[in-house]
């Protein structure tokens, strides 16, 4: 039932973008095993580039595993958390598997006017875009701060100049270790000739 449910959700997606049924349609017949956490769910592409909920007897042409916080991080970041995800397969398929999940962009205030008209559409979509962009900006500012404090305030991490410095200086006596070592060597060398 989740399957045919999400194969709705893609389809509508693709529908509404000509270019993904036409880089999807020469995979007809290929199905794709999607595995994020307990769900799993195989979709099969059709001859016109649409998805639908595979049958149990349909062979995998691809597996998609998506580990829980690589979706969870995907949801937050955006798309591209998901090159980070596991693909075994028919690498020709997951490059258009791939091409599809990076472009395929959902129109939702077109979707959005029909239920509630154009103009209120258009409002909550900016309200939902200043939210993400505010939710963005204080994420931001939560990680400038806390880099700060912890460097400055309570010094629990190491300065990034600190850290430049320190390996500066670990190259140099790696070097000058080698160098020590090879003049030992040598005079080794001497004291037996």
């Amino acid at each position: 039932m989740l399957a045919v449910t999400a194969a709705a959700t893609i389809n509508h997606l693709l529908q509404a973008a000509p270019w993904a049924l036409e880089r999807l349609a020469p995979h007809a017949g290929k199905t794709v095993h999607v595995a994020c956490g307990l769900i799993n769910l195989r979709f099969s592409v059709e001859a016109s580039g649409e998805v639908r909920a595979a049958t149990s007897e349909a062979s995998e042409d691809l597996t998609l595993m998506l580990p829980t916080p690589l979706l969870l991080r995907a949801l937050a970041q955006g798309r591209t958390a998901l090159n980070e995800a596991q693909m075994t397969g028919d690498t020709s398929f997951a490059q258009a598997l791939a091409y599809v999940a990076q472009h395929l962009e959902w129109d939702y205030e077109e979707d959005l006017s029909k239920v509630v008209g154009d103009i209120a559409a258009h409002r909550i979509g900016a309200t939902a875009r200043g939210a993400v962009a505010w939710g963005q900006k204080s994420v931001d500012s939560l990680q400038i701060m806390l880099r700060d404090y912890l460097t400055e305030e309570r010094p629990v991490l190491a300065k990034p100049r600190e850290v430049a410095e320190f390996i500066t200086s670990v190259d140099e006596l790696r070097d000058a270790a080698a160098r020590l070592e090879k003049r030992i060597e040598l005079l080794q060398e001497k004291k037996s000739t």
